[in-house]
């Protein structure tokens, strides 16, 4: 009985010893990944959501800036556009959508748009599904902008991460803070036009 006591102590040691490496090991796959820092760069209008946190905590270089385009900017190339359930939902509604992907668009060659929440889409507002399944469809082929999923802040941090580490080895440089300006003044030089196409497309989009 002694022994087999011993037994059961000793094997629920080894447990406890398995889940002690097994973490240490994911913290030091989670090291190589971002080995080096990857930067990105973050609107200061992001402070709030959590994101910012998770991305620190994984070894991310952050560089906060306000950003006309996009809230997340991991090379000249790419650029991610963060949306809650309800604020993606929301923006469709309401025209924004349509303005931040073609914008997002011109200036950047890979943009992204990351969803974050676990609520259904159909369910959040009462609008038609044709109407979200449409936004989905031209965001994807019409646009060619990937749409991706993110439970919470920590799998959103973790697909920022692994959006940025292209870039990264590729040796892709960082936008210029002149290069966001940039960006900024042509948004506001094009904000009759976007307002009078999203004016337009609105009806449809509400009412199919």
């Amino acid at each position: 009985e002694k022994r087999m006591y011993r037994n059961l102590e000793s094997m629920k040691k080894d447990k406890q010893l398995e889940k002690v490496e097994n973490k240490t090991e994911k913290k030091e796959d989670l090291a190589r990944f971002v080995q080096g820092e990857i930067k990105v760069i973050a609107d200061l209008r992001e402070k709030g959501n959590g994101v910012l946190k998770e991305l620190i905590d994984m070894g991310a270089e952050l560089d906060l800036q306000t950003l006309q385009i996009g809230d997340y900017v991991c090379s000249e190339r790419c650029c991610i556009e963060f949306k809650t359930v309800e604020d993606f939902v929301n923006s469709l509604i309401d025209g924004r959508l349509l303005a931040q992907i073609r914008e997002l668009k011109r200036n950047y060659e890979r943009p992204v748009i990351i969803i974050q929440g676990d609520e259904d889409l159909y369910s959040i507002r009462k609008i038609h599904e044709n109407s979200i399944n449409g936004m989905l469809a031209a965001l994807s082929v019409s646009y060619g902008i990937p749409v991706l999923r993110s439970t919470n802040a920590h799998g959103t941090a973790g697909l920022l991460l692994a959006a940025c580490a292209p870039a990264r080895k590729l040796g892709l440089p960082h936008p210029t803070v002149d290069q966001i300006l940039s960006a900024t003044l042509a948004t506001r030089s094009r904000a009759y036009e976007l307002r009078d196409a999203m004016i337009a497309l609105l009806p449809s989009l509400l009412h199919p």
